[in-house]
């Protein structure tokens, strides 16, 4: 990635998640801006996002998200100086599942593993010589 865009995406996201505490607190305060990703035009952004609550309050939230995403991109105008202003496309970043399954089944592989590594030792140790 492009050292600039890495940059942007930096100053989106801080900018955005101070435009969401500044300005719609209550709404927010279960919402987390995860990281940008900017086109390299700088004319779209995705804004993954991680929500606390259960599926409808995500859901909701989500759907809040786009509905102010206009008045967002007026307040990161204002507040971020870009040759364009992205137009802003929000998801919901899963990536903390995913990290928990691999986490689970690498538990399950060492357990196994370990489980294994015993029982052989035990089957060795009490076998007569």
């Amino acid at each position: 990635m492009h050292p600039r865009i890495t940059r942007v995406n930096s100053l989106l996201q801080e900018a955005l998640a101070g435009i969401l505490k500044k300005y719609y607190r209550e709404e927010s305060v279960t919402i987390t801006i995860t990281r940008i990703a900017t086109s390299s035009d700088l004319h779209y952004a995705t804004v993954y996002v991680s929500i606390i609550g259960n599926e409808a309050e995500q859901k909701r939230s989500l759907r809040w998200l786009h509905k102010k995403k206009f008045e967002l991109r007026n307040h990161i105008n204002r507040e971020v100086v870009l040759k364009f202003s992205p137009e802003l496309h929000f998801l919901m970043d899963n990536s903390h599942l995913r990290a928990m399954r691999i986490g689970s089944l690498l538990s399950e592989v060492e357990t196994s593993s370990f489980e294994e590594h015993n029982s052989s030792f035990f089957i060795k140790s009490t076998m007569p010589s």
